[in-house]
């Protein structure tokens, strides 16, 4: 009873894992031939142990020449990675522009009595809702709308001064290269 029962566990492990195992079975069979290839050639009569020798030699040569090139291409992607990534005083100080602009947001929020989430879910509905203009449209009040553009140039000056932070860092970078 116990034979039969580990024979069906058996089986029912190698259907779940049919594919994984002949992928498996297949790269062990790959390293075995390989190995037995490699042997059979040493032992191989008409080989001398000079030809085996060299040939050895010949492959450990090429293969160290091969991780050389992979290391050198992997030390490019590194540098190339560093030189366009900013300073860390850049990266610091753009930090600090977006934390201050988002301050500023959220304090521009707060004067005019709406909170985050609020803003968020309206602009959400803003983009998926269609926009039709009614003749009921063309009576908006002009004073609202010069009130709109005051606080509006209020934001401009906070991106002005994460453009101008951004500029700089690319000018030091710049600088630094040449």
């Amino acid at each position: 009873m116990q034979q039969g029962n580990a024979v069906w566990q058996l089986e029912v492990l190698w259907s779940r894992g049919s594919a994984e195992f002949m992928r498996k079975h297949r790269m062990r069979s790959q390293a075995m031939k390989k190995t037995v290839a490699v042997r059979a050639k040493v032992m191989d009569p008409h080989c001398s142990l000079k030809e085996v020798y060299h040939e050895n030699l010949k492959q450990h040569r090429e293969s160290d020449q091969q991780r050389t090139r992979e290391y050198k291409k992997e030390l490019q992607d590194m540098k190339a990675r560093v030189t366009v990534r900013p300073y860390l005083f850049e990266q610091v100080s753009q930090k600090n522009a977006k934390a201050d602009a988002e301050r500023l947001y959220r304090d521009k929020l707060r004067e005019a009595g709406l909170n985050e989430q609020f803003v968020k879910t309206k602009g959400e509905e803003f983009e998926t809702t269609p926009i039709f203009k009614s003749d009921d449209d063309d009576d908006c009040d002009d004073r609202s709308v010069e009130s709109d553009m005051e606080k509006r140039n209020g934001n401009i000056d906070v991106w002005e001064k994460i453009e101008e932070v951004e500029e700089e860092s690319v000018k030091t970078r710049v600088e630094k290269n040449v």
